[in-house]
């Protein structure tokens, strides 16, 4: 009798079931886990390991196609824990780099804040980069490190994100 090997399903690996994006030919440099060294480098350094994958809490992390660490936020959000910088041998993610992740929020215009006074966008926020204008998040650039926190608590679907 063949031994069957034991895989373990994320909850990131059943959600994106559904919404699969469209993978094209061309190696896209973004979007980059947290404290990536400079893009144009990144891809020769990042040796594929999985280590970041693995200790990401949030399961934000996952290797593309060529085998490289990315970013996925549609279900998650980074805490900023920096879990996968420590266990980053090749030091293609570095402490010495400021946290910023390559995504920017947007409105999507169905904030419910208008209607019940949500507002679970602006307490989440830990840089303080939103502020309401009329009745609709609004996003400070200069602040936001685009964790994607705002996105994951907003139960209308408020905002999204786009990659920068």
């Amino acid at each position: 009798m063949r031994k069957m090997e034991s895989h373990q399903v994320t909850r990131r690996d059943v959600l994106s079931l559904f919404s699969r994006k469209k993978a094209n030919n061309t190696t896209t440099l973004l979007p980059l886990p947290p404290k990536a060294i400079e893009p144009q480098t990144f891809d020769s350094i990042c040796n594929g390991c999985g280590l970041c994958v693995a200790t990401c809490p949030n399961q934000i992390i996952y290797l593309n196609k060529q085998g490289k660490a990315r970013v996925d936020l549609d279900y998650s959000f980074c805490n900023r824990c920096f879990d996968c910088v420590e266990v980053c041998d090749p030091q293609a993610l570095s402490e010495n780099r400021t946290h910023h992740l390559n995504f920017k929020p947007q409105s999507t215009g169905k904030c419910s804040n208008k209607h019940d006074g949500c507002g679970m966008c602006l307490t989440v926020c830990k840089n303080k980069a939103i502020n309401l204008e009329a009745q609709q998040p609004a996003f400070n650039k200069e602040l936001c490190d685009g964790c994607g926190e705002c996105k994951s608590v907003c139960i209308e679907g408020g905002i999204s994100l786009i990659s920068s």
